[in-house]
């Protein structure tokens, strides 16, 4: 008999840290935490189960969590679960703040079948939601995968975090009987606008911002504008849109002049001055930082580069002053477990097992939440809380 470990997240649709033979050590020895410490998965073997004697490097804490103010709580509880034997994959995560602080739930698949690799659960099978350790629900599995909370939840902060048309503005210009055209959003006309260079709806396109030309006095005049009534005159063209998750600040750069590259301008009329590297970015959760990473160009904080080794779009996270910083990739100088992402964080932790991590904003504070076992391969499943 076998179940299968399904983690769901809100956060970037993001890939499980470390393929290969990490995932496989890691699964084993997960199957031997939901089972109580016996057998091992259908593909693999038994190896020792968490707090057995086994090999000292599949046992010890992979950090030391108090030393970098790293607070752990059970992911879930394995004696609530009567299917059996595990197969473990984690998938995805939902966060959400619980008593003021962040916590996760996460969702284990059941089934009493007996299975190989290429499973897939279906109406029969079950799902164990929990939530601090402790069992909220158990349902079947299609009612979760449908659930339409965990749906909106996940996919709130999926890189880029904006809809985007197929027919690029097409779907917002609407034309007059006088065949003029119109920009039309959310049944507001922006006549005044002849021309949108740049445009970002939010995916249930309630939010808008857009950069538009004017013509004022025989000029040709840039506006940033929000669909909620904020509006910023540039100093010229902006090549560059920014936003942050949930779209409650943007910000514009990339201006074409040459005297006003590196300047950032916020809808809120606040403008920054930066080293550049800001574009493809977005905009962090307080609305006052620019950040940009790419694998190959590094991570960068206002513009400011924080290191080498480059994470996903939208996997670099800062302090609400900028300060501290985190973010999910390559570490510097090099590759790290079989090639598998680290958790890197500013004050030194570095993490080589940390799965969907992301940053939860809750009381004004700024915290990084994951998922890992305890050991690097093996050990109790934790859910993770850091401050920034």
């Amino acid at each position: 008999m076998n179940k299968k470990l399904l983690i769901l997240t809100a956060g970037l649709a993001v890939a499980a840290a470390g393929r290969g033979q990490f995932l496989k050590n890691l699964k084993d020895k997960v199957n031997n935490a939901v089972s109580g410490g016996h057998g091992g998965s259908a593909s693999s073997g038994s190896p020792a189960a968490p707090g057995s004697s086994g090999n000292a490097s599949n046992t010890a804490p992979v950090i030391d969590f108090a030393k970098y103010g790293i607070t752990t709580s059970p992911a879930y509880t394995p004696a609530d679960i009567k299917e059996g034997q595990a197969d473990f994959e984690p998938r995805f995560t939902v966060y959400k703040i619980v008593d003021g602080m962040p916590a996760a739930d996460v969702c284990i698949f059941a089934t009493a079948q007996r299975h190989g690799e290429g499973w897939s659960y279906g109406a029969g099978d079950a799902a164990y939601i929990f939530e601090g350790g402790k069992l909220l629900r158990k349902a079947p599995v299609p009612d979760v995968l449908n659930d339409a909370s965990i749906k909106a939840g996940y996919a709130l902060r999926d890189w880029q975090y904006c809809y985007v048309p197929a027919d690029a503005m097409k779907e917002f210009w609407h034309q007059n009987p006088d065949h003029t055209a119109v920009f039309r959003f959310n049944g507001k006309d922006y006549a005044d606008f002849y021309q949108i260079s740049t445009f970002f709806v939010n995916r249930d396109k309630t939010k808008m911002y857009a950069v538009g030309m004017k013509m004022e006095g025989g000029a040709i005049n840039y506006y940033f504008f929000s669909s909620d009534g904020r509006s910023v005159k540039l100093p010229g063209s902006a090549l560059n849109l920014l936003v942050n998750y949930d779209f409650s600040m943007a910000a514009v750069c990339g201006f074409i002049d040459p005297a006003h590259r590196g300047e950032v301008y916020y809808i809120d009329g606040r403008m920054m001055k930066t080293g550049g590297m800001s574009r493809t970015g977005w905009v962090d959760p307080f609305g006052r930082n620019v950040l940009f990473a790419q694998p190959n160009n590094g991570n960068y904080v206002d513009g400011v580069k924080i290191a080498g080794s480059g994470a996903d779009p939208g996997n670099l996270w800062c302090s609400a002053d900028g300060g501290k910083w985190a973010y999910y990739g390559a570490p510097d100088g090099g590759g790290g477990d079989g090639g598998g992402k680290h958790l890197v964080f500013s004050d030194g932790a570095d993490i080589p097992n940390a799965q969907h991590p992301q940053q939860v904003v809750a009381g004004g504070k700024s915290y990084i939440v994951w998922v890992q076992t305890r050991a690097l391969y093996g050990g109790d499943l934790l859910v993770c809380v850091k401050e920034l």
